[in-house]
């Protein structure tokens, strides 16, 4: 896969609302059971002044009558998502979305996108729900729907055994690095807030990827000190020796399932 290389992430406000700027319509697809069949599709009456607004289920509709789910990931983040040798989307995520929909008795489409693009073909509707190791926040709470937690991680630092910070325990310890975050992430926003803010790093030096794998690959060039990443992740990046873990416990983070605010075809 060709590498587009660094892009400078966008100011902090801007890089926290970008990957979930527009509001869409679709249920929480985690927690759907085997009574998605028994679902009804009648049409409900109009509410009572003060009875709670009916939701739309469109999408559900969408996806019961096609007997297909669309589900977006990006597959650039083992063990979670990542393309096997067979050339084939594999992982921790996808097997969870393979579950999900053989109990649902649908079928997954798979699709793979930048991380940060996730938002917009939810609104879209190119997608139905997404997964791609991602983390509940309060700016994405506000525009999506979530799922449980279905893992817990921790944020760590990657770097190469034989240059940059060695031991990191805290943000001054970055000091002087080159930094490099998925963007979008909370990585970067972390970064921003503890990095850059406090002018422990400058703006120049911290790094957002469109695809984690492309950061990885240029700090094993030499072309960054540090990568942020969970520690799942990290796990996989270093499994070679060229690189290692050179701080832990950043922040700690839960995965979940996103999909569109909206319908509730299943309660």
């Amino acid at each position: 896969m060709t590498s587009t290389g660094p892009e400078k992430p966008p100011d902090q406000a801007a890089s926290r609302s970008r990957w979930w700027i527009i509001a869409g319509v679709v249920v929480v697809l985690l927690v759907l059971s085997l009574a998605w069949a028994s679902c009804s599709r009648q049409p409900a009456p109009p509410p009572e002044p003060t009875t709670e607004p009916i939701l739309s289920d469109a999408v559900c509709d969408r996806i019961d009558a096609s007997g297909k789910i669309i589900v977006g990931t990006s597959g650039d983040y083992p063990p979670f998502s990542f393309y096997n040798e067979q050339w084939q989307l594999d992982g921790f995520d996808i097997a969870l979305m393979r579950s999900i929909s053989q109990e649902l008795g649908v079928t997954p489409e798979i699709r793979d996108y930048a991380f940060d693009s996730l938002g917009t073909a939810l609104v879209l509707g190119e997608i139905d729900v997404a997964i791609a190791a991602i983390t509940r926040s309060a700016e994405r709470q506000a525009v999506v729907d979530f799922s449980d937690g279905y893992f817990s991680g921790r944020g760590v630092a990657v770097g190469r055994p034989d240059a940059g910070p060695q031991s990191i325990t805290i943000p001054g310890d970055f000091a002087g690095a080159r930094v490099g975050v998925g963007r979008g992430t909370t990585f970067q926003s972390w970064a921003e807030e503890n990095l850059v803010a406090p002018g422990i790093i400058l703006s120049q030096q911290l790094f957002a990827y469109e695809r984690t794998d492309q950061a990885l690959t240029d700090l094993r060039e030499g072309r960054l000190e540090v990568v942020l990443l969970d520690e799942a992740a990290a796990q996989s990046a270093i499994a070679s020796g060229e690189l290692k873990i050179v701080g832990e416990g950043a922040f700690e983070q839960v995965f979940v399932i996103a999909v569109p605010q909206g319908a509730a075809c299943i309660q």
